[in-house]
């Protein structure tokens, strides 16, 4: 029996032996390892997120606002739109520092300072946007529009007649007188308003014809003047001109009423002179009517008094005659003086 075991064990030696792989090695025997690209692809990337609000100075939410984040090299890696909350959220962004971009309609575009993230970090990250300051432009021109001035002839009650402004004024030298005097207002003296015709005082009105332009309270605090212009009305006549020119018209009214002439004549002496003559008449046919109630009735024929107890009317005619002539001559002494 012994015999035979060790002849069994024997065997079993021969046949291992032949086989030519030991069964020890195969019990040690480990998997060789996986390579490197393998391994590295089976590690996971840890990624930070970048969050936040958008509001403005006040503290209002700015929904649909644009955001856009860069790197710090100016790369961009991502963009988001403002929710109706105002809030943004940008996931999946790489350790390393970010800048982060908001614009929308009327305000300053946002830029934040290079931000931080740290591998698998959160940041909140609140916008605040300005509003866009707008660009204004003021031109001021001059069209005439009334402005403030320190200069004495921008006075507010000064004006300016002439051309269509003379012809809208009466043609009755006493009527003109009195709507002068009107539109210049009350004077700083007890006396009224002063009439200067070509600088003078005391003068007669002259033809309306005759008159170039005429200026109310131009220049109220001139030192060239001896009291206060307001209230000063100066008539500036038409000087003479290089070519013989005229004018006349004859107006027909009713009878007891006014009839008017006038006619002026302007033109050249010499090189360096020349002359304007105006000349006026108007012939007032006046008729002052009476009518007298009850009274002491006069009798010129048999000059006596009787009372009267009815009524007794009638007219006294009152015709009158006024003749104006204006003459004027410039002479021209010198480049500056005329």
């Amino acid at each position: 029996m012994y015999l035979k075991l060790h002849h069994f064990i024997a065997l079993v030696v021969v046949l291992v032996l032949a086989s030519g792989r030991p069964v020890w090695a195969q019990a040690i025997q480990t998997p060789a390892p996986a390579n490197s690209a393998a391994a590295s692809a089976a590690t996971p990337v840890v990624t930070g997120t970048l969050h936040g609000h958008i509001t403005d100075q006040t503290g209002a939410l700015i929904p649909g606002a644009k955001i856009a984040v860069s790197t710090a090299a100016g790369k961009a890696v991502g963009s988001a739109v403002a929710d109706v909350a105002g809030g943004y959220q940008l996931r999946g962004l790489p350790a390393g520092s970010y800048v982060i971009q908001a614009t929308y309609a009327g305000f300053a575009p946002f830029v934040s300072t290079p931000i931080a993230l740290g591998v698998g970090q959160t940041k909140n990250i609140d916008i605040k946007m300005a509003v866009e300051a707008a660009d204004v432009n003021v031109v001021v021109t001059d069209e005439g529009t009334p402005t403030v001035s320190t200069d004495a002839s921008s006075n507010a009650s000064s004006m300016t007649l002439k051309d269509k402004d003379l012809d809208a004024l009466s043609d009755d030298p006493d009527e003109l007188e009195n709507e002068l005097t009107a539109l210049a207002g009350p004077s700083a003296g007890p006396n009224g308003g002063q009439i200067y015709i070509d600088g003078f005082t005391g003068g007669q009105l002259p033809p309306k014809s005759a008159i170039r332009e005429i200026r109310i309270n131009q220049n109220p605090f001139s030192a060239e003047f001896d009291r206060i212009g307001y209230g000063r009305i100066e008539i500036l006549t038409k000087p003479g001109t290089d070519t013989l020119h005229g004018r006349a018209f004859a107006a027909d009214l009713p009878a007891y009423y006014s009839y008017q002439y006038n006619g002026s004549v302007g033109g050249s002496l010499s090189k360096n002179a020349s002359f304007f003559f105006s000349i006026e008449d108007r012939e007032t046919q006046n008729d002052n009517t009476y009518s007298i109630i009850g009274g002491p009735i006069y009798n010129a024929l048999s000059n006596t008094w009787a009372l009267n107890t009815g009524t007794v009317s009638g007219s006294l005619f009152s015709p009158s005659n006024h003749l104006d002539v204006s003459p004027r001559v410039d002479l021209q002494l010198g480049a500056k003086n005329t």
